[in-house]
């Protein structure tokens, strides 16, 4: 799922995201988000474009695919 994506899934299921927004570093991007004490953090790497959470976890998390 593309990284935009999960961060529009994770808002639907009404997490919030962190103030400063996106971060960059060495190739990669990141957001944080917060819901209920809990922090989700949403990422992709640009060797192989690996995100985190992947689709498994997605599904776990979000009871969707």
């Amino acid at each position: 799922m593309p990284f935009g994506n999960i961060i529009r899934l994770a808002k639907k299921h009404r997490w919030k995201g962190q103030v400063c927004g996106l971060t960059g570093i060495c190739g990669s991007v990141g957001t944080n988000l917060h819901k209920d004490g809990k922090v989700l953090s949403v990422s992709i790497v640009e060797e192989g474009h690996m995100t985190f959470p992947d689709d498994d976890e997605i599904k776990d998390l979000f009871d969707e695919k």
